[in-house]
């Protein structure tokens, strides 16, 4: 499906993200649909667009993450097409399926690339695989992470790997290290749909990369 085949886009974010794409699509002509959660029913960028759909009340992983809902609306909409702006669904490969599988175009990498690079774990290894250089890494429960971070200098930031707009993302210190890991993560499954969740730490020298798993963390300082 080409740029030209495209005449009506659904949007699946919502606020100022959804806001900016609704004012872009209607300089092209092209018609707009927004979703919205029961407590954005007034926001504006329901008002904005041309048709809006309730994806009902309950948390993100109910609303904004649900890749079936957000299907089955787009189908009695009539799109041509779904951009998922920036953080949501803007990563999860499972979106860009199932909109190949209605015939539905996606605003944005093909499955393939965003798994791969969605998935840092995923990216770091296929970087591995053609040859690139990577830092040092290091593998292994939370739990021995965190009793193996004094190798590694603080603080450390942790944000969701999954996703992003700022979701999932917490500063923490060695002394607070495993309580802010499990709250952080808690975090992500909650607003990204998933436990795995990437840190950073940095210093004056260095900058530490973790990518973090259900069972398994990897940690690679990058400089």
């Amino acid at each position: 499906m080409t740029t030209k085949n495209i005449q009506k886009v659904l949007i699946a974010n919502r606020g100022e993200i959804a806001v900016r794409i609704i004012r872009t699509l209607n300089k092209l002509g092209m018609e707009t649909v927004s979703v919205y959660a029961a407590p954005d029913a007034l926001a504006l960028h329901v008002a904005m667009a041309d048709e809006a759909y309730s994806l009902g009340d309950g948390d993100l992983a109910n609303t904004y993450l649900d890749v079936a809902k957000i299907i089955r609306i787009a189908q009695k909409a009539k799109v041509d097409a779904i951009h998922p702006g920036y953080g949501f669904l803007s990563e999860n490969p499972v979106l860009v399926k199932a909109c190949e599988e209605n015939n539905i175009a996606f605003i944005g990498p093909d499955a393939r690339s965003m798994q791969l690079m969605g998935n840092k774990i995923a990216a770091r290894q296929f970087a591995i695989e053609n040859g690139l250089p990577v830092t040092k890494g290091l593998t292994g429960t939370p739990e021995e992470i965190v009793k193996a971070a004094g190798a590694l200098p603080f603080p450390v930031l942790v944000k969701a790997a999954a996703g992003g707009g700022g979701k999932g993302m917490r500063i923490v210190t060695k002394k607070g290290a495993g309580r802010h890991t499990e709250t952080t993560s808690r975090e992500a499954k909650i607003t990204l749909g998933t436990e795995r969740f990437t840190s950073s730490s940095s210093s004056k020298n260095h900058d530490i990369s973790s990518r973090v798993g259900r069972s398994a963390w990897e940690c690679d300082p990058s400089f």
